[in-house]
């Protein structure tokens, strides 16, 4: 997911929450998984929604996926894994081979959340799995783990005590880390400024970096996040300038419980509806993707980042919709080759009919 495309996704979500994070590149994976067992409009909606191929999202994703370096600090592991016991044979083999994914029998999901614990170094543990039925559920994880040293580490005698307006308007006090240097930088009036902060660089001289926004004094974040072509311009104009920065440590853990609802409003439908076309993942159908869930956290100090994210698919069969007629409602007898209402009334009181 590129730039702008999460910004029009944090834009959904409750800014009233004062600090909040995403991964958009770890929902890509987990949605890229669930495209090897898509097919119809269902594979083209995910396809649409990620904007590259899968190749090329498994391309970055070995990329950024090496070895730590004791010199550079960098690390950056991603892992993938399906729980469940209704896959279909090919589509395990799939993405064994294509997407380096490991496949285990669904029973409890006390698993699962070991196995999040484990890949993520400690840092996302506790996720809920709630009414694990093994006969029909699937539960598709994608998770990520990256510490980063900055290339110009923050002295710490530096970091000084003030204040920081927060989203409502109060002020309290942070840890302001300091330093003056040539940044990558650019600002435009009447929209902010940005300036990137990198990392060490990997083994294979891969740049990772920091990206801040901050908008001019009065604006929210919340109008800013309605110009994401104004901060995608301002990532393009960025020119090496000496600045005096100040940025406060800060640590954020964030549980996304809704993210399947906000997916809807960003055109990505057919897998949460009954006609979800995935018969070539799951054996028992009709199933549908019920929730998607992420769980975050972020660190930042004055020597680099630590940050970790667990995303989780739930599918399960899709249940028939209810209607119950324990209530009034209209009752007719129509001929439908001619379109004729032959009777029409209401049911208001159904212990008359006995």
């Amino acid at each position: 997911m590129m730039i702008k495309q999460g910004l029009n996704f944090l834009s959904l979500m409750n800014l009233e929450t004062e600090n909040t994070f995403i991964s958009p590149f770890s929902l890509d994976v987990a949605l890229s998984l669930l495209s090897f067992g898509a097919s119809g409009e269902t594979l083209n909606e995910i396809k649409k929604f990620i904007k590259v191929s899968t190749d090329d999202i498994y391309s970055v994703f070995a990329g950024l996926n090496e070895p730590s370096n004791n010199e550079s600090g960098y690390i950056f592991k991603s892992a993938n894994s399906i729980w469940g016991n209704v896959l279909q044979p090919q589509y395990k083999k799939d993405i064994v081979l294509q997407a380096e994914t490991d496949v285990y029998d669904l029973r409890e999901g006390k698993e699962i959340n070991a196995w999040i614990k484990r890949k993520t170094n400690g840092l996302i543990h506790d996720m809920e799995f709630p009414s694990v039925d093994p006969g029909y559920d699937v539960y598709v994880i994608n998770v990520i783990y990256f510490k980063g040293l900055w290339e110009n580490q923050f002295k710490p005698e530096a970091t000084v005590e003030t204040n920081f307006e927060t989203l409502n308007a109060k002020t309290v006090a942070c840890q302001m880390m300091k330093q003056t240097r040539q940044f990558e930088y650019a600002e435009k009036a009447n929209i902010g400024q940005l300036i990137s902060l990198p990392y060490k660089k990997t083994d294979n001289q891969r740049s990772v970096e920091a990206i801040v926004f901050l908008p001019e004094p009065g604006k929210s974040v919340a109008s800013f996040l309605r110009q994401p072509e104004e901060l995608e311009e301002l990532l393009k104009e960025k020119q090496m300038t000496q600045i005096e920065l100040g940025l406060p440590k800060f640590k954020v853990e964030a549980t996304h419980n809704e993210m399947l609802q906000m997916l809807h409003q960003l055109g990505l439908q057919k897998i949460m509806s009954p006609q979800a076309e995935l018969d070539n993942m799951i054996t028992r159908s009709p199933a549908t993707v019920s929730k998607i869930v992420q769980k975050v956290f972020v660190e930042v100090d004055e020597k680099g980042t630590e940050a970790a994210v667990a995303t989780s698919i739930h599918m399960a069969r899709c249940m028939p919709r209810e209607m119950i007629c324990d209530r009034p409602f209209i009752f007719g007898i129509r001929d439908v080759a001619s379109e004729q209402i032959l009777f029409l009334g209401i049911v208001g009181n159904s212990a008359h009919l006995t």
